[in-house]
């Protein structure tokens, strides 16, 4: 299961935030040897705009792509029957691309 909130950058500023949580099951299925277990993390993100913020009352154009730095933290956990937590904590920083169409809904 994974769910999450993102928001973008408005037209009047430049930063954005994305908050996730996920949980599941984890086992292997060739592996008799180690037991399946439950795993949970979270991480929250911030996204800075690097272009032009276009003004509000500007018509969208046919495609257009916007270029973010994206620095996130997050922090992930498996709890498997017969042992301790196993807990791993990581950081990234990440360029990515979000292109969008006025052309689609």
């Amino acid at each position: 299961m994974l769910y999450g909130y993102t928001t973008l950058p408005t037209a009047t500023g430049r930063l954005a935030w994305e908050v996730s949580a996920r949980g599941g099951l984890l086992g292997a299925a060739n592996e008799t040897s180690s037991s399946p277990g439950g795993f949970g993390g979270a991480r929250v993100a911030m996204l800075v705009n690097l272009g032009d913020t276009p003004e509000p009352w500007q018509a969208d154009s046919a495609f257009f792509a916007r270029y973010l730095i994206v620095a996130d933290a997050g922090v992930n956990g498996l709890a498997r029957s017969g042992s301790s937590l196993e807990a791993e904590f990581s950081s990234r920083l990440l360029f990515r691309i979000q292109l969008s169409s006025a052309l689609l809904p």
